[in-house]
């Protein structure tokens, strides 16, 4: 009998054995457990930021097109104030030739009705001409003056 109970100890002595080997992998079970939910609130975390900083970058580029769209703006205007100068240039040196025809003809006086008649219609015509291209040039100006406005920034 005594190796009945010697075997039976053994039973009882694994059985307990198993008691504290399932407790101990029911603890390690459960540290898995509370890891894994930890892990899964960190990668929701960590996807919430990823899509913030999805949503700045594309706020940075929709803003960087409409600095581009702007700067070309701003290019097309200076052209067009260059092209609008050149002509006023052009103009000023046409009113300065009518005007040294216009000094000329007053000197020669005695053939000078019907010249100055027509140089004064010529000087008329440029004049026209000048005013309506500084009114393009107010024009010009004034779409500048507008597009400069939509780069005020707070400060």
């Amino acid at each position: 009998m005594q190796t009945f109970a010697v075997v039976a100890a053994e039973i009882r002595k694994l059985s307990d054995q198993s008691k504290d080997s399932t407790k101990e992998i029911g603890d390690i079970l459960g540290k898995i457990r509370v890891d894994s939910e930890e892990m899964v609130k960190k990668m929701g975390a960590s996807v919430a930021g990823g899509k913030q900083q999805t949503k700045l970058i594309d706020q940075a580029i929709g803003s960087s097109k409409n600095v581009s769209e702007v700067n070309q703006k701003l290019i097309d205007d200076i052209q067009e104030i260059e092209q609008a100068s050149g002509k006023i240039a052009e103009v000023q040196s046409k009113i300065e030739e009518s005007l040294e025809n216009i000094s000329a003809s007053t000197e020669e006086n005695s053939a000078g009705a019907e010249e100055v008649s027509a140089n004064s219609e010529e000087v008329q015509a440029t004049m026209e001409e000048f005013t309506n291209n500084v009114a393009e040039l107010q024009k010009t100006a004034d779409e500048l003056k507008k597009v400069a406005a939509a780069f005020e920034f707070d400060k």
